[in-house]
């Protein structure tokens, strides 16, 4: 705010000050002067423009605008430095600036000068990327600020599955997971049957849930005894039957044992599963299938039928 009295009948330029001033409307730190031009409008000028001779006539000659331009092109506001004048439009002249980042970006000479845009937006991502960069939320772990979502505050985040996905800033405290990985184990999908199938020997047998060795995922693995249970859906497994031999045959060739149940919906009960692990351990067998009555059955999905009602006509 500058305080400085300007005398009654000052040129600056094309406009003379008649010695009344007022506060702005919008903002009453700044002052308006009263300035008669000599094509004999009468007009409000900015203090601070008539100081720094911004302004030297009401509009009605480009002169005191190409003066203006001239003063701005070469000076620094915040991390933006005025190149060129571009064009005026809707009673606003744009200016080119480039930022301390290197973008290049069009912004209104007065928000420069006031102060209000003071860079290309890079210096509003700085500033939140350096409170919420690294910051973990649950599952969620943040990277970098969304600037292509508009007005919304969204982050750019990390699941602990693997997947990146975008989220709003409210979201992030009450939001566990990316959405996709809540039966996600070690970054692969677990099913529930498989969940299921576990919970029958985890009260007697150490087991985890896909448990990466050798470069390959076990369903459920016997860390202890070194044994590997591998339950082959119909649904799942009918297409990768050569696949599940290749892991067979690696997870043998390293001394591991594998018990293999085939199924589509069925699983064993707890009894046959805890005769066949103590079968595979007593006896020098490396390999030994359970195989339920459903298996060779595709599963039967329920398709919902839309009830198309007859509308009587009057």
């Amino acid at each position: 705010m500058n305080f400085k009295l300007i005398n009654k009948g000052t040129r600056f330029g094309k406009l003379v000050t008649t010695g009344n001033s007022r506060n702005n409307g919008k903002n009453k730190r700044k002052y308006e002067e009263e300035c008669i031009c000599d094509c004999g409008n009468v007009r409000w000028i900015n203090k601070e423009d008539l100081l720094q001779k911004y302004r030297l006539c009401c509009g009605c000659s480009k002169d005191g605008h190409l003066k203006r331009r001239k003063i701005l092109i070469g000076k620094q506001f915040g991390e933006l430095t005025v190149i060129d004048h571009i064009y005026e439009k809707y009673k606003h002249s744009y200016c080119v600036c480039r930022c301390t980042c290197g973008k290049m970006s069009n912004v209104i000479s007065d928000k420069l000068i006031s102060g209000r845009t003071k860079s290309c937006g890079c210096l509003r991502n700085r500033i939140i990327n350096k409170r919420w960069i690294g910051q973990k939320f649950k599952k969620l772990t943040v990277l970098k600020y969304d600037c292509g979502r508009g007005n919304s505050k969204r982050f750019i985040c990390k699941c602990d599955c693997g997947e990146i996905t975008s989220i709003l800033v409210s979201c992030l405290y009450r939001q566990e997971s990316c959405g996709k990985c809540k039966n996600f184990i070690n970054g692969v999908p677990c099913s529930s049957l498989q969940f299921k199938l576990s919970g029958l020997i985890s009260s007697i047998y150490n087991t985890e849930l896909n448990y990466k060795i050798f470069g390959k995922y076990i369903d459920i693995a016997l860390v202890d005894n070194n044994i590997a249970i591998e339950y082959d859906s119909w649904a799942y497994h009918s297409d990768t039957i050569k696949e599940d031999q290749k892991r067979r045959d690696i997870l043998i060739n390293n001394g591991w044992k594998v018990i293999s149940v085939k199924s589509t919906k069925q699983l064993p009960t707890k009894e046959t599963l805890i005769r066949t692990i103590e079968k595979i351990l007593t006896e020098n067998i490396n390999f030994i299938e359970i195989i339920m009555n459903d298996w060779g059955t595709k599963p039967i999905f329920k398709k919902s039928h839309s009830i198309s009602k007859k509308v009587k006509r009057v």
